[in-house]
């Protein structure tokens, strides 16, 4: 297991990627990992080096003063409360790292809130927030998601 890439070389990738970007006048949101399975009591293989990864970005994104969306606090806090059985899979994804509709609803929510994005109208068969960060993403690539029409947004 591990993501290949170690712990320096990691910082130094990212701290060179935000340099160049805000250096363009990019204005950025950092995200931490999320999870790669989502038992509660750190026995996921991984838990360990994603916790590691996450604080980084969080460092980064205080250092560089960087908005930040800590989905790794996020899903852990939700599954200490949702997954009460310690499952691997289930709460907020369909095998413990691909999300289902409550895992895209919570992202697109933290997502949304962070970026100062506001949705002002979404048309679409039964179209939810999550569904709505796809519509979104849907214009810059329409084969990103099915089944979705569009999406009005307001930027604040």
């Amino acid at each position: 297991h591990g993501t290949g890439t170690d712990a320096e070389k990691f910082w130094n990738f990212y701290e060179a990627l935000i340099s160049k970007l805000q250096s363009a006048g990019i204005r950025l949101v950092l995200c931490t990992p999320a999870c790669i399975g989502e038992k509660t009591d750190c026995t996921n293989p991984q838990d360990g080096e994603l916790n590691q990864y996450a604080q980084m970005i969080r460092d980064l994104a205080a250092q560089y003063k960087c908005g930040l969306c800590d989905f790794r606090s996020a899903f852990l806090n939700y599954n200490i409360e949702q997954n009460k059985d310690n499952k691997d899979k289930g709460s907020l994804t369909t095998d413990g790292v691909h999300l289902n509709d409550a895992g895209n609803q919570l992202v697109a929510e933290m997502l949304l809130e962070k970026t100062g994005i506001e949705i002002t109208g979404v048309v679409g068969r039964g179209a939810k927030l999550g569904q709505s960060m796809f519509a979104y993403l849907e214009k810059a690539n329409p084969y990103a998601h099915d089944g979705l029409i569009g999406l009005s947004l307001k930027h604040n």
